[in-house]
């Protein structure tokens, strides 16, 4: 809830940046590709958030300085996530993250079914995006207009959605008889072509991580 509690984990996102080796403009590319969620955020916090007054706008709704303070403080922990969030989805497969998480998790019981459910999830994801830019180009070489303002793009959103959600269910059932047919079953033990196991850089990883979240509560704490 303060900057302070950010400096820890900005520090430790700045340095898995460097060390994976990608461009600045890759990083600029995310942080920007959620532009508009930034105006969205830090205009809410400013009209809504209690405090003194900075100006008004109409109708008695005024911009506060705490309410700007807060919108900015959280439009900055949203582009410290995307910024993570491509970094991750650049630097470790789809099928590693579903594996990771198999492994992790029992096999049995509410865990395992939710590992199964995350699996199929991170491994579907990639799948969708990609029908979505098969079905954009293509009604963009139908006539589609990509351009034009807020509302405009809305309203072209529908041909592509439309398209899109009949596809991903259309491979979702897919998934599920090929599934079937395999004997797949989620409580049932299963083995594994490839067994993932725990080196030392994961140890010394994980601790590193865990001692950057303890020093973002403890300088919250002091603060």
């Amino acid at each position: 809830g303060k900057w302070i509690g950010l400096i820890p984990i900005a520090g430790i996102s700045l340095v898995f940046c460097l060390i994976s080796e990608q461009t600045l403009a890759q990083f600029v590319r995310d942080a920007i590709s959620l532009s508009f969620l930034y105006i969205v955020t830090v205009a809410l916090h400013s009209v809504l958030s209690p405090g003194d007054p900075l100006f008004s706008i109409a109708m008695g709704i005024s911009v506060t300085v705490e309410g700007l303070e807060k919108g900015v403080f959280f439009a900055f922990k949203i582009v410290c996530l995307a910024i993570l969030a491509g970094l991750i989805l650049r630097t470790t497969h789809h099928a590693e993250w579903a594996k990771a998480i198999e492994d992790l998790l029992p096999e049995r019981g509410k865990l395992g079914r939710f590992a199964v459910m995350f699996g199929l999830t991170i491994r579907f994801f990639p799948m969708i995006l990609e029908e979505a830019n098969r079905i954009r180009l293509a009604q963009i070489g139908r006539g589609l207009e990509s351009g034009g303002n807020l509302i405009k793009r809305v309203r072209n959103l529908i041909p592509v959605t439309l398209p899109l959600l009949a596809a991903s269910f259309r491979k979702a059932d897919i998934i599920s008889y090929n599934m079937q047919a395999r004997g797949f079953r989620i409580d049932a033990s299963r083995s594994r072509h490839k067994q993932t196991k725990f080196t030392s850089e994961d140890i010394i990883t994980g601790l590193i991580v865990i001692a950057t979240i303890i020093l973002s509560f403890y300088l919250l704490f002091i603060s």
